[in-house]
């Protein structure tokens, strides 16, 4: 469907359909910086040694301070 749409607003349209509870078993959502800290743990165990994390709002200065700050020294 994706590869249908023509414009950003045809995008936003369809995402009015989509709930976080969709989302839920695919990609992980959460605005607890504990829970982030809980999974990169786990994948670190499993034998992870780099991730691609992706902030979907708009404060993106917000997201790189509380990570770098909260997450990051949690995890060495």
């Amino acid at each position: 469907m994706l590869s249908d749409l023509k414009t950003p607003a045809q995008f936003d349209d369809l995402g009015k359909f989509v709930h976080p509870e969709d989302l839920k078993e695919m990609v992980r959502i959460s605005a607890s910086y504990e829970e982030h800290i809980q999974w990169l743990k786990q994948d670190i165990e499993l034998g992870f040694d780099e991730f691609i994390l992706h902030n979907v709002n708009r404060e993106q200065e917000r997201f790189i301070e509380v990570f770098g700050q909260e997450v990051l020294p949690s995890l060495s």
